[in-house]
C-alpha cells in the first residue's frame, strides 16, 4: 500500500476552512458556539491567523498571542486541527505609517494605500518589511511549531502583484546580473541592436512599467517577480523549520493567475489551492472542466495529494453577478477536488464577517448564526461523506496522459504582437484540450518543461511556442522511445530567450520529430472561417491556420478553402518507435475531439468508466491495493446506466455494482480491489 499524506501524523481528510475568531474577540460566547457548530458541520480543521497581525501585535513590539492560544486550544479540545497562517499578507496600519518604505509602488509610482485595501500592499523585497516579518514569524514558530494541534503552516495568502520600488528595481538588476553575468550577454539575448536598445550597464535596465518592445525583458521581469515572491515564502519557511525541521509548509495558490506554480512547489511540502468557479453561469459542465484542470495542475506540481484551502460555500461576493450555488453543486464540487487528488475540503469562510468587503461572502455559518441553513446542511453532509470515505485519503493519482502547460510560454504569448493578441487564448486552448480528456474520464497530469515525460503514453502540447534545446531533446527522446505526442500550431517558434529559431519552424529537432516545415501562419479575422477535410467530414478552422509542408510526415487532413486549399493541416510522423501528430490550425472543438479520441483508441488508453455520458466524468485514485473510482454528474438531468469497467463496491452504501445511475449534481464513490 502506498499513500502520501499532507501530514503523516494526521492521516485523514481535513474538512474546514478559514476562521477569523479575532473578529469576535469581544463576544467570546460566539467562539464557544462556533466550536459546537464546527462539530455539527463535521469539520475537523480551521485555518487561523491569516489576517491577524494587528491583533497579535497591536503596537510595535507589543505582542499578545492570547487569542491564538485560546482558539487553538478550543479547536483541539473539540477534536479539530489547525493550519496556522503567518499574517504577512495584511501588515497592520501602524507598520505602514511608521515605515512607508514597506509599501508597494504601483506602475504610476505612488505607494499603494494600506488602509482601505485588505492585503498585499507591501513590497516582497523590502528589507524593513522582512525585518518585521522575521520577528513575527519567529515568535509564532517558537510558540506553536511543536504544537500537535497545528498540522501545517500556511505562509502568507494568495500572493500576487508587482512592485516597482527602488528596492525591487535593485533586486531585479541583481537578478539579471546573476543570470547573464555580462551586459553583452543581456544585450544579445534581448536582441537589443533592434532600435538601438543596447545598455552599457545593468543599472540602465528598467522594469517594463509602460510596456516594452523587448519580449525578453518582459519575460525576465515575470521570472523575477516570481522569484521575489518565492524568496519571500522561503524566508519565512526557513525561520519556521529552523525551530522545527519537521514543520509542514504550504501556501494557497491560484492556478488561473500567471505565476509559475512549478517553481513555487519546489519550496512547499504540499501544495494548496483556492478556487472560485462561476457556478450557475450557463452550463455547469464548463466550470467543472475548468476546476478539474486547476485541481490536476496543483496536484501535478508536487505529484502528490494537495489541499483545497478555500472554496465558496453558497456564493462569493466579488463577482459581477454573485449567483447562489444550486443545491448539490457545492458538495459535488467538493468531492470533485477529492477525486482529482485533494486530501481536504476547505471553505472561505467558517463564519461570515459582520462588516467590511466580504460580509456577504458565503460561509458555513451565516449571519443567522445557527445550523438551520441550506448551506450549513450541505457542508455537514459533505463532511459526513468524507468521514465515510476516509480510507481514500493519501491515495495517489496515476495518469497515462499529460497536458503540457508552461507559464513562461503563457508570458511569451501575452506579449507577442504578430498573432492578434486578443485571440491568442493559450489558457483557453489548454482547457479545450483538457475538456476532451475530462469528457472521456481519463486521468490527466499537467506537466511543464522540467517534468518527467517518460511515464506517459501520450503528451499533448497545445501552442508550445517556446521550445528550448532541452525541451526539444525531451520531446525527441520521448517519441523515439515509443511515446506519442499531439502538438498544435505555434509549436517551437522561439527558444527560452524568446529568440526565434532559425532554419524554419518548428525549431531545431522538432522539424524531424514531426516531419513538417511550417512556412507561415495566417492570423484570421474573428469572422473568418476556413474549412478542414478529415476522414470525409468538413470541420471549421478559426483564428490561426499554418501553411505547412511535409518532410516525411503523412497528411491526415487538408485545408479545403482559400489559397492553401489541398495543403496538409493535420499530420502524423513515425519517429523512432513512436508517433508525432501535428494540428496546424485552431478548430472550434469538434475536430480536436474526433482526432484525439482516435489516438486514444489507437493507444488503448481507456476511460475510468466504460460508457460516455454528456456532463459525466470519472477519476481514479489508488493505493496500489485498492482503486477508488469517483463519478460526477454535471449534466442537466439524471445520467442512466453508466457502465463500469469492473464490479465495484459503493463506499457509501456497501452495494456491489457494475453500472450506476446518478442524479443531477450527484456523485458516486466506488472501490475495487486491484
Amino acid at each position: 500500500m502506498k499513500k502520501i499524506y499532507l501530514n503523516k501524523n494526521f492521516p485523514h481528510f481535513l474538512h474546514g476552512g478559514d476562521y477569523n475568531p479575532e473578529q469576535w474577540i469581544d463576544t467570546k460566547e460566539i467562539w464557544d458556539e462556533d466550536m459546537r457548530l464546527m462539530r455539527k458541520a463535521n469539520c475537523n480543521e480551521m485555518t487561523v491567523g491569516v489576517f491577524s497581525w494587528s491583533t497579535l501585535e497591536p503596537e510595535e513590539g507589543k505582542f499578545d498571542f492570547s487569542f491564538l492560544d485560546e482558539i487553538i486550544a478550543k479547536i483541539g479540545e473539540n477534536g479539530g486541527k489547525v493550519v496556522l497562517a503567518t499574517p504577512t499578507a495584511a501588515p497592520p496600519f501602524w507598520l505602514a505609517k511608521k515605515y512607508p518604505e514597506i509599501l508597494r509602488f504601483e506602475k504610476n509610482g505612488y505607494a499603494a494605500p494600506n488602509l482601505g485595501s485588505r492585503r498585499h500592499k507591501f513590497c516582497y523585497t523590502s528589507e524593513k518589511y522582512r525585518e518585521k516579518v522575521a520577528v513575527m514569524v519567529k515568535k509564532l514558530a517558537e510558540r506553536y511549531a511543536h504544537n500537535k494541534i497545528v498540522v501545517a503552516w500556511h505562509l502568507d495568502n494568495e500572493l500576487y502583484g508587482d512592485c516597482f520600488c527602488d528596492s525591487c528595481r535593485k533586486k531585479f538588476r541583481e537578478f539579471l546580473k546573476n543570470k547573464y553575468k555580462t551586459v553583452e550577454n543581456l544585450n544579445k539575448t534581448y536582441w537589443a541592436k533592434w532600435s538601438s536598445g543596447e545598455v552599457s550597464s545593468f543599472d540602465d535596465v528598467q522594469p517594463p512599467i509602460a510596456g516594452t518592445s523587448y519580449d525578453a525583458l518582459y519575460i525576465d521581469w515575470k521570472r523575477f517577480t516570481d522569484y521575489a515572491k518565492i524568496d519571500f515564502l522561503k524566508f519565512q519557511s526557513d525561520i519556521i523549520k529552523g525551530v522545527n525541521k519537521d514543520a509542514v509548509i504550504t501556501t494557497n495558490l491560484m492556478p488561473q493567475r500567471d505565476y509559475d506554480l512549478f517553481e513555487y512547489a519546489k519550496m512547499l511540502d504540499f501544495a494548496s489551492i483556492d478556487i472560485y468557479p462561476n457556478w450557475g453561469r450557463k452550463s455547469e459542465i464548463g466550470e467543472a472542466i475548468d476546476s478539474a484542470w486547476q485541481y490536476d495542475y496543483v496536484r501535478s506540481i508536487k505529484n502528490k495529494p494537495f489541499m483545497l484551502m478555500e472554496s465558496a460555500p453558497g456564493l462569493v461576493s466579488w463577482m459581477p453577478q454573485n449567483k447562489l450555488q444550486r443545491p448539490g453543486i457545492g458538495s459535488l464540487a467538493s468531492i470533485s477536488s477529492i477525486a482529482h487528488g485533494s486530501d481536504s475540503v476547505g471553505y472561505f469562510q467558517f463564519r461570515k464577517s459582520r462588516g467590511a468587503c466580504e460580509q456577504y461572502h458565503g460561509a458555513i455559518v451565516d449571519h443567522v448564526g445557527n445550523e438551520n441553513t441550506r448551506v450549513f446542511k450541505e457542508v455537514a453532509s459533505t463532511g459526513a461523506t468524507l468521514n465515510k470515505i476516509d480510507e481514500v485519503c493519501g491515495a495517489i493519482t496515476q495518469s497515462e496522459v499529460a497536458l503540457y502547460y508552461d507559464t513562461e510560454n503563457l508570458w511569451a504569448l501575452d506579449v507577442v504582437y504578430a498573432f492578434a493578441p486578443h485571440h491568442v487564448n493559450y489558457y483557453s486552448e489548454q482547457i479545450n484540450y483538457y475538456g476532451i480528456l475530462w469528457n472521456n474520464s481519463i486521468n490527466t497530469d499537467i506537466i511543464n518543461r522540467e517534468s518527467d515525460f517518460s511515464k506517459y503514453k501520450l503528451i499533448i502540447l497545445p501552442m508550445a511556442y517556446m521550445a528550448s534545446e532541452e525541451l526539444q531533446n525531451k520531446i525527441s527522446d520521448f517519441v523515439r522511445g515509443g511515446g506519442t505526442v499531439f502538438a498544435t500550431y505555434m509549436l517551437g517558434y522561439t527558444d527560452e530567450r524568446v529568440l526565434t529559431h532559425l532554419g524554419g519552424f518548428p525549431g531545431g529537432k522538432l522539424k524531424d520529430v514531426f516531419g513538417i516545415w511550417n512556412e507561415e501562419i495566417d492570423s484570421l479575422y474573428p469572422e473568418d472561417v476556413q474549412k478542414i477535410s478529415y476522414k470525409g467530414k468538413l470541420y471549421d478552422a478559426k483564428d490561426y491556420c499554418e501553411i505547412i509542408h511535409l518532410r516525411g510526415a503523412k497528411a491526415l487532413a487538408d485545408y479545403n478553402t482559400d489559397f492553401y486549399k489541398d495543403t496538409p493541416c493535420f499530420t502524423v510522423n513515425e519517429y523512432g518507435a513512436g508517433k508525432a501528430y501535428y494540428q496546424a490550425f485552431r478548430d472550434t472543438g469538434e475536430f480536436k475531439s474526433d482526432a484525439l479520441e482516435c489516438i486514444l483508441q489507437e493507444l488503448n488508453i481507456k476511460g475510468c468508466i466504460a460508457s460516455k455520458h454528456k456532463g459525466v466524468s470519472a477519476q481514479i485514485r489508488t493505493d496500489y491495493e485498492n482503486e477508488y473510482l469517483f463519478i460526477e454528474n454535471y449534466s442537466d438531468g439524471k445520467a442512466e446506466n453508466i457502465k463500469l469497467n469492473d464490479v465495484y463496491e459503493n463506499l457509501l452504501t456497501g452495494e456491489k455494482v457494475n453500472n450506476v445511475s446518478i442524479g443531477k449534481f450527484e456523485y458516486k464513490v466506488l472501490k475495487r480491489k486491484i
